[in-house]
This record gives C-alpha cells, structure tokens and sequence, in this order.
C-alpha cells in the first residue's frame, strides 16, 4: 500500500518495495516525495482501441470476481520460478 501526502510519502508493505522506492529515490538525488510524484506523473501512451476494449472486459470480469493476487506473492513466485525452484501459482484472492 502506498499512502502519499504533500510533503509525507509513507509506505507500508510486507516486503520489499517500499525499500526499493525509497533506494532508487536516493540513487536519483531526490526525496520520496519527488520519486512518487515523477513516477505518478509519466505520460501515458496511446492505446490501440482493441487493447482498451480488452482492458475494459479484463476490469469488467475482475469486478465481478474480485479475484486477484497478492502483489508480493507474485514476485515470490516469480523469484522461485527464476531461480529454478517452480512452485504452483498462488491462489487467488478475493479482495
């Protein structure tokens, strides 16, 4: 979860992002302030009208499951299966 106010970034987490923010917003020279407002502020590109319908039927079906994964699980996951310990994908979660 992130939680950010002018002037009071705070992060909260089970793992390791809000470490990783916090170090790339001092490897940058700027505060974690300015970090979060430069990475909330990127342009967004334009998007292919097939992508936007896809995305759209993607939110459509997720609020109707509300099935998702944990992010930090994710990354766990994605650690094991890079180090060549495969794990089954974690179980959705309803949120």
């Amino acid at each position: 979860m992130l939680a950010w106010k002018a002037g009071a970034a705070r992060l909260k987490s089970t793992k390791t992002w809000p470490t990783r923010l916090k170090r790339r917003a001092a490897e940058r020279g700027v505060s974690l302030d300015a970090h979060v407002l430069d990475l909330a502020s990127l342009e967004v590109a334009e998007l292919d009208p097939a992508d936007l319908a896809d995305l759209d039927a993607r939110a459509a079906e997720w609020r109707s499951t509300r099935l998702g994964y944990e992010v930090d699980e994710i990354i766990d996951w994605l650690r094991d299966q890079t180090v060549g310990r495969p794990t089954p994908l974690p179980e959705p979660k309803r949120f």
